[in-house]
């Protein structure tokens, strides 16, 4: 399977080689790290990891939980979204500096020439679908996997990308806590202005919802 897949992929970016002729800028292994990063960590993916969390939160809380009243739990949940992507550009440094310590230059500069990374994945879930056949990639798709730089190396930075996930999480958490002092203030506010709240919930050294937080 893999096998084809890079096979399929050889194939798409070798056949597009005259349009790769652009040299690549003069980036270093970090700064392409980070904007790879970017490409990832935008303001609608922090808005649904932290919803994420919420749900996740009443899930594993329900008694808790019930005690909330919704319209509570949707100003919690506003206040720490807009800090996070307040703060969006700390935590894709923190995430890109374990990129760039844990990856091959190449390897970077590889996903750095990812130019829609939703296309990618579609393309990519398509050629596992059909054991690395094109057929039935749009052109759009088959742009997406053609514009990626060194392909050998985009596929050995997959399986280092997963491996990474558990201190991508660790990094998240350390994140969440870090903002957590500066909602605190608006967060007791809030508490005080939902009665309920004040016995809903309980402030050890991480509040739960925010720890939850990560990518």
């Amino acid at each position: 399977m893999i096998l084809r897949l890079f096979i399929a992929i050889i194939l798409i970016t070798g056949l597009s080689a005259c349009a790769q002729t652009k040299p690549v800028t003069s980036l270093n292994k970090h700064d392409r790290s980070v904007e790879f990063v970017e490409m990832i960590f935008t303001d609608e993916f922090i808005k649904e990891s932290v919803l994420e969390s919420f749900l996740e939160y009443k899930a594993k809380n329900e008694v808790a939980a019930m005690r909330i009243p919704n319209k509570a739990l949707e100003e919690i949940n506003a206040l720490i979204t807009e800090e996070m992507i307040k703060n969006r550009a700390s935590l894709i440094n923190k995430i890109a500096t374990i990129f760039a310590e844990e990856l091959t230059n190449d390897e970077i500069i590889a996903l750095h020439s990812i130019k829609d990374i939703t296309l990618l994945q579609k393309a990519h879930a398509k050629l596992v679908k059909n054991n690395g056949s094109l057929s039935g990639l749009t052109r759009q798709e088959i742009n997406a996997i053609a514009n990626i730089k060194k392909p050998e190396s985009f596929i050995t930075a997959i399986p280092k990308l997963e491996k990474l996930e558990n201190r991508m999480q660790v990094t998240g958490e350390e994140f969440a806590a870090e903002i957590l002092p500066k909602i605190l203030p608006k967060l007791l506010i809030i508490i005080l202005e939902n009665e309920p709240l004040i016995g809903a919930f309980h402030f050890p050294a991480h509040t739960h919802t925010i720890h939850n937080v990560y990518i």
